[in-house]
């Protein structure tokens, strides 16, 4: 089933549409067209990053968009890369990829005179864990103070973090290959789903239970308080969402969302730090409802999408969300000023409450939603039934 791939927001470094590049694109245009995709097994939007974007393009190939490194601007073809690959990299980029079934972590191998980007397997040395022990590689996340988190899956289910060089390639590459002696963390099974805030992450587990860590400054992103007990530092569970099966977590620079498998959506997190030239981004303090009382404050809060409709998914950037409900509607909230809400140019500005997002025809269905720092994606099937 071919599934075109829809996409607004900022454009300054061609990661949407070269040919329009740097201007930003204000309502959704198709930069793809993802064919032979299952929407209920692959996805079409494999990563959204600052700078860079990869889709399913074509019959079986993918496509990169925007700055990676040395490997420049415009569409690039990825070369063989398969279809598990789950793609990691940092404001600078893409910087590798890591397939989850085997464990196996691709670096990228940049080459400005060639018109490809291409991906080397990293061999790890004899006395690595990922070569003495049996285990394997699962999620690859870095966050935006420059940690790398490691997920792996062994008979220890161990979490390995600590602070990678990684503002150059060649740094993050000492880091994955030097063996790890500390900031090694044993959770009680496996993880499913590994993101990345500006300043920690969060882990999803087979349970769906949810476990964050992070910088002990901005406890607002934990979704928890941290105690002598249970420090910010390491892997411990978010107590308000105990109980509530979580399907699925995903992470801007300062919000944190939860979709539980009974369809609610949970948030946590920081409104973005005020600075001279920023505004108050009034719809994401709303999501954020943040109310002092007595002193304390609420970690975290239960949305209300659209007067009570149930959610699909949810896509968060860093100063915008963007859900799917059940019956198949967008909404979005938070800022629209690089047009990533996809509300058209004369809707810049800010969505202080949930705005529905149209421009689809009638046997459209959005079969998936990813979000950028500052875009947002869909991708769209056809409805062929009359």
């Amino acid at each position: 089933m071919p599934i075109p791939i829809l996409a607004a927001g900022l454009n300054s470094h061609g990661q949407l549409d070269p040919s329009s590049q740097p201007s930003n694109i204000n309502s959704f245009k198709q930069i793809g067209l993802a064919e032979h995709l299952d929407p209920q097994r692959d996805t079409a939007i494999k990563a959204a990053l600052w700078s860079s974007t990869v889709i399913a393009d074509g019959s079986h190939g993918m496509k990169h968009l925007g700055i990676s490194g040395e490997s420049g601007h415009g569409h690039v073809d990825m070369g063989d890369v398969p279809k598990d690959a789950t793609f990691f990299g940092d404001i600078s980029g893409v910087k590798g990829y890591l397939r989850p079934f085997s464990g196996d972590l691709y670096t990228l191998q940049p080459s400005p005179t060639q018109p490809t980007i291409t991906f080397k397997k990293l061999d790890f040395p004899p006395s690595h864990p990922l070569r003495t022990d049996g285990s394997i590689s699962t999620h690859i996340a870095i966050a935006g103070n420059d940690k790398v988190c490691l997920a792996i899956r062994s008979c220890e289910n161990q979490i390995r973090t600590r602070r990678a060089w990684i503002r150059l390639h060649h740094n993050l590459l000492a880091f994955l290959q030097r063996p790890w002696t500390d900031d090694v963390y044993e959770l009680e099974e496996d993880i499913t789903s590994l993101e990345a805030t500006s300043t920690g992450f969060a882990a999803l587990t087979a349970s769906g239970r949810v476990f964050t860590f992070g910088d002990q400054r901005y406890p607002a992103l934990l979704g928890r308080t941290p105690s002598r007990d249970q420090p910010a530092s390491s892997p411990n569970v978010v107590s308000a969402l105990d109980g509530i099966p979580i399907a699925k977590i995903v992470a801007g620079s300062w919000i944190v969302a939860a979709l539980s498998r009974d369809k609610d959506l949970y948030v946590w997190g920081h409104s973005l730090p005020r600075t001279p030239d920023r505004v108050d981004y009034a719809g994401l303090s709303a999501l954020l409802n943040t109310v002092e009382e007595d002193g304390g404050r609420e970690d975290v809060h239960l949305v209300d999408v659209a007067e009570g409709a149930d959610v699909e998914d949810v896509a968060i950037g860093d100063e915008h969300v963007v859900v799917l409900t059940t019956k198949g509607e967008v909404w979005g909230l938070g800022s629209n000023e690089y047009g990533q809400l996809g509300l058209g140019q004369e809707a810049k500005g800010t969505a202080g409450k949930w705005m529905r997002i149209g421009g689809l025809g009638e046997r459209e269905e959005v079969v998936e939603i990813k979000a950028g720092p500052l875009t947002t994606f869909l991708a769209v099937a056809t409805n062929d039934v009359p």
